[in-house]
């Protein structure tokens, strides 16, 4: 068994290592669930202030040998933030009109890419993430009218997952720990893990902005690291597959411009 299955009966100083590698992924996951949010006032300050925690934590990795994967995304977070900032407000907010919104050629929804193991159909998928999020207590930020499998939503609460794990881990709270490290590992593995893949594909299709391109590498980073790191299986999901334009955003929230 790897050294993270046995991180809650470890030395203190065990457990505060592999705590810090959970607060990195929950500031990389949290940067990719904001650049993907729909463009609003003041996203880009948002997104400074939320690549400067995603760099203070993944400088952290460094202090903690061992921890697979910290330079991986120590280089991808630098080539993200660099894409996303080479970028102006407006030039964003146009690429997300033109490539997320309304019939638009790429979706952010999960239940848009599948394969034939998915035979509940998308209400039962959706179904599936909304559990996940009742039993964590996650509720979807009423700013962005997006539903439950949308790459925000699902980014930000394996953000919260891995807070909450990071936290019963260095508290020595082994149950607490090990329902947290279950809940994002699954959801990982049938959910956010499955999709990426594909939805870079349709981003590079489309001709899509390099920020976006780079956020969604950096995720693709993300999520191997903590396949390698927890032993997880890669489940990839085929796609996109046909589905109806007016499952994605029906609410165009360009109302309020980007400052």
């Amino acid at each position: 068994m790897s050294a993270v299955f046995l991180a809650a009966s470890l030395e203190p100083a065990r457990r505060l290592d592999h705590g810090r590698r959970l607060l990195a992924e929950a500031a990389l996951f949290r940067l990719v669930a904001l650049g993907f949010s729909a463009p609003r006032q003041n996203r880009f300050a948002e997104m400074r202030k939320a690549a400067l925690a995603a760099d203070a934590a993944t400088a952290a990795l460094a202090e903690a040998p061992g921890l697979a994967g910290a330079p991986g995304l120590a280089g991808a977070l630098r080539e993200a933030r660099r894409a996303w900032f080479a970028s102006t407000p407006s030039e964003l907010s146009a690429e997300y009109l033109r490539l997320f919104l309304g019939a638009a050629p790429v979706s952010l929804h999960e239940t848009a890419y599948g394969d034939g193991r998915r035979i509940g159909g998308r209400p039962v998928e959706l179904a599936d993430v909304g559990g996940f999020y009742s039993a964590f207590g996650f509720v979807m930020d009423e700013r962005d009218p997006i539903l439950a499998d949308h790459l925000c939503a699902e980014c930000e609460f394996m953000s919260l997952l891995a807070i909450k794990e990071s936290y019963a881990l260095t508290s020595g709270w082994r149950e607490e720990w090990r329902t947290a490290r279950a809940a994002a590992d699954e959801f990982l593995e049938q959910h956010l893990g499955r999709w990426p893949e594909a939805l870079l594909a349709a981003l590079r299709r489309e001709g899509a902005s390099y920020a976006f391109v780079a956020l969604v590498r950096l995720l693709e980073v993300l999520i191997a690291t903590r396949r390698r790191t927890n032993g997880l299986r890669r489940i990839v999901a085929a796609g996109p597959r046909d589905h109806d334009p007016a499952d994605d955003e029906l609410i165009c929230p360009m109302a309020s411009r980007e400052q």
